[in-house]
């Protein structure tokens, strides 16, 4: 017999997020993969997640 979602009996336990080393391994390999795909795309995708938000911090570190 299958239980219901709504059962207030059935104690679920608490799961945390996935954390940093999760989602970096995911980025890794999704770079790795776009790597293999085209090296255009993977140039231009390197550019934007790396190198504009390294611009973006040294202007407010300039600013501020």
């Amino acid at each position: 017999m299958y239980q219901s979602v709504d059962d207030p009996k059935v104690i679920r336990s608490n799961k945390k997020p996935p954390g940093f080393i999760c989602e970096a391994a995911f980025f890794s390999v999704t770079l790795f993969l776009v790597k293999i795909y085209s090296d255009e795309y993977f140039e231009a995708i390197s550019f934007v997640t790396v190198l504009l938000p390294m611009m973006v911090y040294f202007v407010l570190a300039i600013v501020m």
